[in-house]
C-alpha cells in the first residue's frame, strides 16, 4: 500500500484545526494573552519613586520569603511561585505583562528601593501584604505602592580565598531580650546581598536593641555583623563578609541495638548553644558536619521516630572523622499525663521532659503529638518537641495556662481579626528558634477549650 505524504499532512492539519476549535479556551482566546499589571510607586508624601524594583509572584505568596532560601511552610510555599519583575520609570510608574495564566489568578506584589523598607515589611511585623486578582487579556490597575523610609545595606560574602559565596542565607534581626526577624534573603550568584528593612532609628525596635545580621552556610563558620547601627558612615554600602571553613566532625550513629540509624538529627554547638551546626544521618547512619568552631563542643543525636537520643561533650582541636554515637532510649517521665488540646497531645515542660527532648524552654506546653489535622490551625507545620510558650503577650507555664490564655485572648485587645497570637519554639536542621503565628479558632474549638479549662481547673471558672 502506497502512503501519500501530502495527504497525511493535510489530514493532520485538519485534525489539529478541529481540536483547536473544540477547545473552549481557544474559542475564548483570552488565556493566550498575558494579563497586564500596572501601577505607581510612591514615598510617604505620595511623590513618585523612580527605579524601584517590582516583584510579582504567581500564584500569590508571602513576599517576605520569595527570595529567602529559608525553610518552613511560608518559605516553601513562596518557593513554588513564579517570579516576574519590572522597574518603575521616572514617573514612578510600572507595567508588567504576566503570561501563561489559566483564567483569573491571584498574584502578590512587592516593591523595594534603597533607602526604603520593602513593601512586604519585616518578618516580625509584616507590612503591605498586597494581593490582586488578574485575568488574561485584561489590564489591572494596582493601588499605589507606598514605601516608607528605612536603612539600606549592601555587600559581598566571600570565603577565605576571596571567592564569592552564592546562595548563602542572610538573616537580619532585631536582637535584645529575644530575637525579632527583620528580613531574610540569599546572596546572589556573585556573592552580593542587600538588606532593606531596618528602620532609620532603633526606637521602633524597642529599648536596647541591636541590628544583627548573620550569614550562614552549612560548611562554614557563621559570619556576623553585630550591629548595623554601629557602622560608620558609608560603610553599610560596601560591606565585605569573610566566612572561615572551621573544623569538621564526621562519624556514625547507631541505635540502642547497635544498628546504623538513619534520619537522626545530629547537632554540634558550643556549650552555650551558639555556633550550632546540624545534619541528618544517611541510610548507613553516617553524618558529616563542617564549619564548626574549634574547642569544646556539645554533640547531640536525637531521633523522635524511635525516641532515642544521646548527648556528649567533645574537644574539637582539629578535624575528627571517626566519632561513633550509640543512642539510648529517651528518658520520658513514667507518670507523664498528655492532654488532648485542639487535636494535639500536649504536656507540661518539666526538667525531665526538657532533658529528654533537649529543649531550650524550661516551661511551656510541649507537643507530644501534633495530630493528623494541626494544619487547620494555620500556625505552620507543628511537630513533636515544639513548645508553646507565649499566647498573646503572656508567658505560659504549661498546658492549663495555654488553654486558659487562649480563651482570655479571644476577645482581648491582642486578638487580630479574631486570630490569636501564639509563639512556639521549634528545631529543624537549619534553624532553632521561635515562630510567631496567629491561630484561628472555630466555635467548636472554643467549646472544646471551655470544657477542657473546666476539667483542668474547675475552681477557676
Amino acid at each position: 500500500m502506497m502512503i501519500r505524504p501530502g495527504l497525511n499532512r493535510l489530514n493532520a492539519l485538519a485534525a489539529a484545526i478541529v481540536a483547536v476549535l473544540a477547545s473552549p479556551r481557544a474559542a475564548i482566546g483570552a488565556d493566550d494573552k498575558p494579563a497586564v499589571l500596572r501601577g505607581l510607586v510612591t514615598d510617604e508624601a505620595h511623590a513618585p519613586l523612580a527605579d524601584a524594583r517590582i516583584l510579582v509572584a504567581i500564584p500569590a505568596a508571602d513576599m517576605r520569603f520569595v527570595e529567602s532560601g529559608a525553610t518552613g511552610r511560608p518559605a516553601e510555599d513562596a518557593g513554588k511561585s513564579r517570579l516576574l519583575e519590572a522597574r518603575s520609570d521616572a514617573k514612578g510608574e510600572y507595567r508588567l505583562e504576566l503570561p501563561g495564566l489559566s483564567g483569573r489568578t491571584s498574584v502578590s506584589i512587592d516593591a523595594m528601593k534603597p533607602g526604603y523598607r520593602r513593601l512586604s515589611g519585616t518578618l516580625m511585623a509584616g507590612g503591605d501584604d498586597r494581593h490582586l486578582d488578574v485575568t488574561p487579556g485584561e489590564t489591572t490597575e494596582a493601588a499605589p505602592l507606598r514605601l516608607v523610609p528605612a536603612l539600606h545595606f549592601r555587600g559581598v560574602v566571600v570565603d577565605e580565598r576571596g571567592r564569592p559565596m552564592p546562595s548563602l542565607n542572610v538573616f537580619a534581626a532585631s536582637v535584645g531580650r529575644g530575637i525579632g526577624g527583620i528580613e531574610v534573603t540569599t546572596t546572589r550568584a556573585d556573592g552580593t546581598f542587600e538588606i532593606f528593612n531596618y528602620p532609620p532609628e532603633t526606637a521602633p525596635l524597642g529599648k536596647d536593641r541591636k541590628g544583627r545580621v548573620t550569614f550562614s552556610h552549612p560548611d562554614y563558620i557563621e559570619g556576623r555583623i553585630e550591629d548595623v547601627y554601629a557602622l560608620d558612615g558609608g560603610q553599610g554600602e560596601s560591606l565585605r563578609v569573610v566566612l572561615a571553613a572551621g573544623r569538621r566532625l564526621a562519624g556514625t550513629v547507631l541505635d540502642d541495638a547497635g544498628k546504623p540509624a538513619a534520619g537522626v538529627m545530629v547537632e554540634a554547638s558550643r556549650k552555650d548553644g551558639n555556633d550550632r551546626k546540624a545534619t541528618l544521618t544517611d541510610a548507613a547512619g553516617r553524618f558529616d558536619l563542617r564549619g564548626l568552631v574549634g574547642g569544646i563542643s556539645a554533640v547531640a543525636a536525637r531521633s523522635l521516630a524511635i525516641h532515642q537520643a544521646r548527648s556528649l561533650p567533645i574537644a574539637l582541636n582539629g578535624d575528627r572523622l571517626d566519632l561513633e554515637i550509640r543512642l539510648r532510649p529517651m528518658a520520658l517521665p513514667a507518670g507523664i499525663k498528655p492532654v488532648s488540646v485542639l487535636g494535639m497531645r500536649l504536656a507540661d515542660v518539666t526538667p525531665e521532659i526538657q532533658s529528654a527532648y533537649g529543649l531550650y524552654n524550661d516551661r511551656g506546653a510541649v507537643i507530644l503529638d501534633p495530630g493528623k489535622d494541626s494544619d487547620r490551625l494555620g500556625i505552620g507545620r507543628l511537630e513533636e518537641g515544639n513548645v508553646f510558650w507565649l499566647v498573646g503577650q503572656t508567658r505560659i507555664a504549661g498546658v492549663r495556662e495555654f488553654v486558659n490564655q487562649l480563651l482570655t485572648e479571644v476577645d482581648g485587645p491582642n486578638a487580630v481579626q479574631g486570630m490569636i497570637r501564639v509563639v512556639y519554639h521549634f528545631r529543624t536542621v537549619e534553624f532553632v528558634g521561635a515562630r510567631t503565628q496567629y491561630m484561628k479558632l472555630t466555635k467548636e474549638d472554643l467549646r472544646e477549650l471551655k470544657a477542657l479549662a473546666e476539667r483542668l481547673d474547675p475552681d477557676a471558672r
